[in-house]
């Protein structure tokens, strides 16, 4: 992945293309193709000419423009007098004569392009100059002849041959074309198609698909390529390269749902690689726009939400935030002010391409930003002409108001970076984990980066500059604030990751967030330091609290709790308990008992306060620091830097072993408010373990905890149970008057299963709840559990009613009802004000005989499998909602005729496409997408199932697909038989897809999210008698236009209810007991539970408490020979997890479930089978298929005892449910096949 890095390496060549991208509409005109334009090309080459050179239309009398162009005429003046011009060279220049490094390459075209730019600018002394463009025209021949051609081969850094050197190439033809001749345009296109044939793929290594600014780089270099070339296709495959950025990713390079953006797989960088992927947006946006060639992916409505929830978030006051923009900190020419201002230029140009009101949207949040941005003496000096005359005319533009600072508290779980922002000040805070690094290190850049991420705390206020100037060549970057730090550094290599994988936390729609990290840097620094730290974001405050610090590599271990970059002076007056402390460098002093601290800034937005609640021990420091840019990176100057600090730090001493800190950080605050804070503060730490870190905040009524293991824990506020987590998670609570809000996320990424989360409170209904939570309870308790895979650190937020409401929901409406084998599952939607459902049934229409109260209720849609019911029977199904008001109408009524089913989920599964994207691979996907269309748009879906183990008589097969996108209505889709496949999901191809060999069953795609079911039972006979592998080819036998596509969910879709599935038919049989009773001795011994609805099992020996129970099932209806026999068991309650039930054999058939007790009991015989009860309410099926065929082969009639092969304790009861339990899907049941 080292060759990765390169991208923005380079950008330090380039500096000049990171300028901005701006164009207004007014400044179309100037920029318009002329009438008598030839052919649809010609005007994009202006167009590019334009935002090359700024246009014509500029007004030269403009300083900005003046100071511009004659820094162009300086820097290309001194190329040109400087170029070597013998036809004997061997260099173009002196100082780029490097050759075996290829950045030299890519260096000289970029001085080309800066001289074809001067030629081609209005007002420059250089424009139209003859003499220029021969030298510049016979430069580019010299390095097509030598050293860039369609013959070489790529070495070293694969970046500066596919895209440094052919982007500058293709701008400098842009801007020369009319002086090129046809064979000199020839040669160097063909140049074009040798390093970047498709931007799809990486050249040198095809199997390596583009992603992110990468891929959207090379989209542009191939439309100016169709440009030049006047190629259609070429720039369809520019246009068309776009579309796959424009997705959301679950993993790797991109954008994520929650607003994360990760570059090189592991590295935060919405600041870096995002700043280079949205001007390359904004400029293919503005260069194809109201062309035969613009975009019209559906998707690019996303590209808003990147900038209110990707961009947006991480400006501070122009400002990009550092924590975001891996090792472009060590750039001295691209610190934070500089790289907000480049992302701000490129969205300013971006909302001119977008329709209102989201380009007035981005117009607001850009000038906002650039207002409030008050680093540069002019905004616009130094932007390339076109750029500046877009950024001033939006600056003064009075028809836009600038937006307002944006308020939030957010967990972006994808990057793992929290955000806190304020009005007068922003908190960041970058972890790292087992996904995120900590840093990133390439080609010379960052070279002291280990502490970056590894808790780093950002404090942006009132001082602008804090982390620009000479902050990152000269802060301690062993000692960075929020780090709890023993000074190590590590090796320098491209990545550095954590060993624990709990990074992330939660946060409430309010003002209130919760973060946390477990850490060990053994694989970042090679230090045995290790941790767990957490991040309270509550309102104007921010507490942070650690545990388990333990280190054994002897050193001194510290927490950071400030390293301030200070004044030129270093005068900043600090207060600590009321005293005023030296203001002189050098001062270093260990203070006890301090219980706050105070540093001025320049101004009241620049204060901040520290309380210490436990009078802690702090170490304080000024010092006068020197360093270069050169320190930490190789391009860097190597002049001296001096900045002054001030820490304050919370030692924990050598080797320390569980050492703990508390303290409190309030941006803003003054002298007095920090000592009245530290008087009466209105957090208080509820735990600090190493099972739990938990804070509340009286005044906002907030909680905030982290939960640090697997094991249930409950959390005490005012020594009573407050909030209960069965697993690892972060989860926040804000409660109001009348409602309470519960944000709960997996920090791990891991959990593939569910949290369950009790609230000790009572609850009226919910408010609002997100897709994935369904609330169990609401009273006494409130418990809700969380569905989290594939949630990536997802904050899921549920808001909850306090009081009762005097309404009664809103009716439910049935969605769907799938047949199972003896089961139904039905879904239906969400009812508001529901506090729980209440399903009922028979099997006569409206007649309904059966009442299954359901009392979760889920976000979104709701489902619940009714179990126990009778194969090829019909039944009718309705849905009630309820609360404490009443009932709802009934909802519609399903029928559903069940059928024995047994499911299969296909082994592999994945769509290919052609064109351009011929080579790359979508077995990762979510979807799968069918469409029959024009090269680049046509698309086949494939899916396999291994159905080798299916055993029975088969009577049906259907392969059941869930759409969850569809173009239109009227879709028809075909299904072909692959015989023998030998595909891989994530090896296939358009180009190495294997061939159908016959249809077999066609379709009309149903409308989203509504299933189809598919007969496919002639191709299943097919392969059962064959490998038992049935390979499917979905397509579109006809082209149906553009609209004409279908997306069906793959089985990697989030959700689990929309995969495929397979769902063949065969002959079974469910049976309920004849008889079932449970038994009790002691003084139970004479008594009969023979009407009971449990059946209880309690292995015991206390006299009276222990307990067996008996089954017996007649057999008479089976046939003689069966395939497998299962005994479903459910259990309704256990006293504690994970124990071990026993079925033994019970020869005496003679007993009735009226008459036995413990005294009359038949003996047990052998033991069948054991099986493991690992919780209350999960379905357990056993088999028992030796003993079933022993029974048919006698008299048909078998009893079994259920017992416990060991005593457990007091708590080792298990009750299950009886033939006479209410519920049907809590009776045992033997399913023959």
């Amino acid at each position: 992945m080292n060759d990765l890095f390169e991208h923005l390496n380079s950008r330090r060549v380039l500096h000049s293309l990171l300028s901005l991208l701006i164009v207004y509409p007014l400044f179309f005109a100037s920029y318009a193709p002329a009438a008598e334009a030839a052919d649809a090309f010609t005007p994009l080459q202006e167009r590019w000419s334009a935002y090359l050179t700024g246009g014509s239309d500029i007004d030269l009398n403009d300083p900005v423009v003046s100071a511009s162009l004659q820094q162009l005429d300086t820097n290309v003046n001194n190329h040109w007098s400087t170029m070597v011009k013998s036809g004997t060279r061997s260099y173009l220049w002196s100082d780029l004569s490097a050759w075996s490094d290829p950045a030299t390459i890519s260096a000289n075209y970029v001085r080309l392009r800066e001289m074809a730019i001067a030629y081609a600018t209005t007002g420059s002394a250089l424009q139209g100059n003859a003499q220029l463009v021969s030298d510049i025209l016979q430069a580019l021949d010299w390095m097509y002849a030598n050293k860039y051609n369609e013959t070489k081969s790529e070495t070293g850094n694969w970046w500066h041959w596919e895209i440094g050197a052919p982007m500058n190439l293709s701008d400098t033809m842009i801007l020369v074309h009319d002086q090129l001749s046809s064979n000199q345009i020839a040669n160097y296109v063909k140049v074009l198609d040798r390093f970047v044939p498709d931007p799809t793929y990486r050249t040198n290594y095809p199997s390596l698909t583009e992603t992110g600014a990468n891929r959207l780089d090379k989209a542009l270099i191939v439309s100016l390529r169709g440009i030049i070339a006047k190629s259609s296709l070429k720039l369809e495959q520019g246009r068309d390269a776009i579309s796959q950025v424009l997705l959301y990713v679950k993993d790797g390079d991109g954008f994520y749902e929650d607003g994360s953006f990760i570059q090189h797989d592991v590295v935060a960088y919405t600041g870096s690689y995002g700043a280079v992927l949205i001007a390359d947006m904004a400029k293919l946006i503005y260069l194809l726009g109201d062309s035969s060639w613009s975009i019209t992916d559906p998707n690019m409505a996303n590209v808003m939400r990147w900038v209110e929830e990707a961009y947006q978030p991480f400006f501070y006051k122009g400002a990009m935030m550092d924590n975001v923009r891996g090792r472009a900190v060590s750039r001295q020419n691209s610190q934070d002010h500089q790289a907000g201002r480049s992302i701000l230029a490129s969205m300013a140009l971006l909302a001119n391409g977008l329709a209102e009101p989201d380009a007035g949207r981005v117009r607001a949040i850009t000038k906002g930003q650039m207002l409030a941005d008050t680093t540069f003496n002019s905004y616009t000096e130094g932007l390339t002409i076109f750029h500046a005359m877009n950024v001033k005319q939006l600056l003064e533009d009075q028809a836009v108001t600038p937006a307002e600072p944006l308020i939030d508290t957010h967990v972006f779980g994808g990057m793992e970076r929290a955000l806190h922002l304020r009005p007068d000040f922003a908190v960041a805070v970058a972890m790292f984990s087992t996904r995120i690094s900590a840093m990133e290190y390439g080609n010379g850049e960052n070279k002291k980066p280990w502490w970056q991420g590894a808790g780093a705390l950002y404090l942006y206020n009132g001082d602008q500059t804090q982390y620009s100037g000479a902050y990152w060549p000269t802060v301690d970057a062993v000692r960075l604030p929020g780090t709890t730090t023993d000074g190590s550094t590590g090796t320098l290599s491209s990545f550095k990751y954590n060993t624990s994988n709990w990074a992330g936390g939660s946060y409430t729609d309010g003002s209130a967030g919760t973060a946390g990290m477990q850490f060990s840097m053994s694989s970042n620094t090679g230090s045995p330091l290790a941790g767990k730290k957490s991040w309270f974001l509550f309102g104007d405050k921010v507490i942070a609290i650690g545990s388990d610090i333990s280190d054994t590599g002897g050193r001194s271990v510290e927490t950071i709790v400030e390293n301030r970059k200070l004044n030129d002076s270093g005068s900043n007056a600090l207060v600590v308990n009321g005293a005023v402390k030296p203001a002189a460098a050098g001062w270093n002093e260990v203070m006890n008992n301090v219980r706050w601290a105070h540093l001025s800034g320049g101004d009241a937005d620049s204060n901040i306060g520290y309380v210490f609640p436990n009078e802690q021990t702090i170490t304080g420091l000024r010092e006068t620091r020197t360093g270069s840019w050169n320190d930490l990176n190789v391009d860097g100057s190597t002049d001296t830097l001096t900045a002054h600090y001030l820490s304050l730090a919370i030692p924990a001493g050598v080797d320390p072993a569980g050492a703990k800190y508390e303290y409190v950080l309030l941006p803003g605050a003054s002298t007095a408010e920090t000592e009245d804070y530290a008087l009466h503060p209105s957090h208080k730490v509820l735990e600090q373990s190493s099972a739990v870190h938990a804070v509340q905040d009286t005044e906002m009524q907030v909680v905030g905890a982290n939960f640090w293991t697997d094991s249930v824990k409950t959390l005490e506020l005012d020594e009573k149970p407050y909030l209960t987590s069965s697993k690892k998670s972060s989860i926040t609570v804000q409660e109001e008057a009348s409602s309470v809000e519960l944000a709960v996320a997996d920090p791990t990424h891991v959990n593939g299963g569910s949290i369950v989360v009790e609230l000790h409170q009572p609850t009226q209904g919910a408010i609002a709840i997100e897709e994935g939570v369904t609330i169990k309870q609401f009273a006494p308790t409130t418990i809700v559990e969380i569905d989290t895979a594939g949630a990536i650190g997802k904050t899921f937020h549920i808001k909850l009613s306090k009081g009762q409401s005097g309404t009664v929901p809103a009716s439910p409406s049935i969605i769907d009802a799938a047949a199972g084998d003896g089961s139904v599952t039905l879904t239906w939607s969400a009812a508001s004000r529901a506090t729980g459902y209440r399903i009922e049934y028979g099997t006569q229409a409206g007649q309904y005989t059966q009442v299954v109260p359901v009392t979760s209720v889920s976000g979104g849609e709701n489902r619940y499998t009714i179990t126990g019911l009778s194969n090829r029977s019909t039944y009718y199904f309705t849905v009630i909602a309820s609360n404490a008001a009443g009932d709802s109408a009934r909802s519609n009524e399903q029928a559903v005729t069940l059928a024995n089913i047994k499911a299969f989920s296909p082994i592999a599964d994945t769509y290919v496409r052609n064109g351009s994207y011929a080579n790359a691979n979508y077995g990762s996907d979510g979807g799968l997408v069918v469409k029959n269309d024009g090269t680049g748009y046509h698309r086949r879906s494939f899916l396999t199932f291994d159905i080798s183990d299916f055993e029975g008589t088969l009577l049906s097969a259907k392969l059941r697909l869930v759409p969850v996108g569809v173009g239109q209505s009227g879709i028809m889709q075909q299904a072909e038989l692959i015989r023998h496949p030998q595909w891989g999901e994530t090896t296939m191809t358009w180009n190495n897809q294997p061939a159908a060999e016959e249809a077999i069953a066609a379709w009309t795609a149903p409308p989203a999210y509504a299933s189809v079911e598919i007969d496919v039972t002639s191709a299943v006979y097919e392969v059962l008698s064959a490998d038992g592998l049935l390979s499917l080819r979905i397509t579109a036998p006809t082209n149906q236009g553009q609209k004409g596509d279908v997306t069906y969910a793959s089985r990697e879709h989030e959700n689990v209810q929309y995969h495929p599935v397979l769902l063949l038919e065969k002959e079974s049989y469910s049976l309920l007991p004849a008889q079932d009773v449970y038994v009790r001795n002691g003084s139970y011994a004479n008594t009969n539970y023979g009407t009971s609805s449990d059946l209880v099992v309690k292995n015991d020996s206390n006299s009276g408490y222990n307990r067996v129970s008996y089954l017996q099932f007649d057999l008479a209806s089976l046939p003689s020979e069966i395939h497998r026999a299962h005994l479903r068991l459910v259990p309704k309650s256990i006293g504690m997890d994970h124990t071990t039930g026993a079925i033994y054999e019970v020869e005496n058939d003679n007993w009735t479930e009226e008459t036995m007790t413990w005294s009359n009991k038949p003996a047990a015989a052998d033991i069948v089978a054991t099986y493991l009860v690992s919780a209350a309410g999960s379905e357990i099926m056993v088999d028992v298929t030796d003993a079933v065929r022993s029974a048919l082969q006698g008299e048909r009639t078998w009893s079994i005892q259920l017992n416990q092969l060991q005593n457990y304790g007091s708590l080792g009861w298990m009750i299950y449910g009886s033939k006479e339990d209410p519920d049907p899907a809590k009776r045992p049941v033997l399913i023959i096949e």
